[in-house]
């Protein structure tokens, strides 16, 4: 079995290690389409979809393809099994929610220097609002012997110098579940182009009733979907703050979506995923 969370696995995927494996573990739709593109000789295999979610809208993005002239022996199926969460974190949290609190918890290249260019015109629109900024750099300054990479980095420390805007680091799983809570949206805007092939991020920020507003791009509307809010890709700068503002202010529209999410998030445990893959065991030993 190859478990796969990667985007996918460059040229170590060959079509004779593929022949060798049952099955390939996928985290949505969207991850599948990909790695049948990325990996030609996949495209007949089969799908198993085990996670029963709709795509909302089509990315056919593909950044780099491999062994495209060759063929596999024998194919691998391919099963679709999203993530999950570790519910217990969010079940008995009491925090009051702050209005126009925003909260960003991924990694900082994901977008939020999109995020951080937006916010003069969010903080005009909403004085009140705070940008609470959970991440820290462990992970990104392995890569600053890269001039882009460090150039980025001077960038995001100038913009973090906005009024309302908070660099909090990296924190435990509890006390950012807390947090989330707290919290009354988090936005990952357009345009970028990093993908997700899942984004627990965002089912858990469902889980602590967050409003998400995504990207149109990678798994985030499977994961998202009609739970949050969709930014095209090629939504412009006042269209999203716009789209931001109007939906904070619909106090009806904004709780129906939040209950929806949390009702969602809150049911997808680890166990359930479990028993995902020992069903999946049963399919293809049969």
């Amino acid at each position: 079995w190859l478990w796969m969370h990667d985007i996918h696995c460059g040229d170590k995927l060959t079509p004779e290690v593929a022949s060798r494996i049952d099955v390939i573990v996928t985290l949505s739709h969207w991850h599948t389409e990909h790695i049948k593109r990325v990996y030609p000789f996949l495209k007949e295999a089969e799908v198993i979809d085990l996670d029963d979610q709709d795509k909302t809208y089509e990315d056919d993005w593909t950044g780099a393809v491999f062994y495209d002239k060759a063929k596999a022996y024998k194919l691998p199926k391919i099963a679709i099994i999203g993530n999950a969460l570790d519910t217990e974190r969010f079940r008995n949290l009491k925090e009051k929610r702050i209005a126009n609190r925003f909260i960003w918890c991924s990694s900082p290249d994901r977008g939020l220097e999109e995020l951080l260019n937006l916010w003069q015109g969010l903080k005009k629109e909403l004085p009140d609002a705070q940008l609470e900024i959970f991440y820290g750099w462990n992970y990104f300054d392995s890569s600053l012997f890269i001039p882009a990479q460090r150039e980025f980095k001077e960038r995001i420390r100038e913009l973090i110098k906005q009024e309302g805007v908070h660099w909090r680091g990296r924190i435990g799983q509890q006390e950012l579940a807390s947090e989330l809570v707290k919290s009354e949206a988090i936005i990952y805007p357009p345009p970028h182009q990093f993908r997700e092939t899942y984004g627990i991020t965002f089912l858990e920020a469902q889980a602590a009733g967050v409003l998400c507003f995504y990207r149109q791009n990678g798994a985030l509307g499977e994961t998202i979907g009609e739970r949050g809010i969709p930014l095209r890709m090629d939504m412009p700068p006042e269209e999203i703050i716009q789209t931001v503002v109007t939906t904070l202010h619909n106090k009806k529209q904004s709780d129906m979506i939040r209950t929806r999410g949390k009702e969602y998030a809150l049911q997808r445990t680890w166990a359930k995923q479990a028993q995902k893959i020992l069903d999946l065991y049963d399919k293809i030993g049969q």
